[in-house]
């Protein structure tokens, strides 16, 4: 029995310790005036950021940490428009990675773009766009695929399959 929970424990301890290599990331903002409302475009920033996650490729720090940090900092998010600010409120947050959106649409075309900068400069920015037509609550799976995307990978099969429902 004492075994088995050692076992269970060392592999406790690989999987933490796994997450910890993960790099972190953050969104800082996800812009779409006129296309949705800001609750609308707070839910799909969250949605993106789950999928981000998801990856297992980077570790996310939550929406709320980012919004002390702005607070703190005495900054509105609008007042944060180019990648230069972004990386600094990255650096405050102490992230390797700050990611900005935008959903751009008119009817029912919609494009989502997403960009992640290196919070050190040690990379250049990373940027990726997704298209869709269709009803509005379709975008969710567009941001999973755009989260992948991102991320240089390929969406697994059951993001993909989502996509065949709508």
């Amino acid at each position: 029995m004492k075994k088995y929970i050692f076992l269970f424990l060392i592999l406790a301890l690989s999987t933490l310790s796994a997450q910890e290599d993960r790099p972190t990331a953050a969104i800082l903002y996800f812009t779409a005036e006129e296309v949705l409302t800001q609750q609308q475009t707070k839910s799909l920033a969250n949605h993106f950021s789950t999928a981000l996650d998801s990856t297992k490729k980077v570790s996310m720090i939550a929406q709320s940490k980012v919004i002390g940090v702005l607070e703190k900092e005495g900054l509105d998010v609008s007042d944060c428009t180019t990648d230069a600010c972004a990386v600094t409120i990255g650096g405050a947050l102490g992230v390797e990675y700050i990611i900005t959106g935008a959903v751009e649409g008119e009817g029912n075309n919609y494009s989502i773009t997403a960009k992640m900068l290196s919070v050190d400069g040690s990379t250049e920015k990373k940027e990726e766009s997704v298209t869709y037509s269709g009803m509005l609550d379709g975008l969710n799976v567009q941001t999973e695929i755009l989260a992948w995307n991102l991320l240089d990978m390929e969406a697994p099969p059951e993001v993909l399959m989502k996509v065949r429902k709508d």
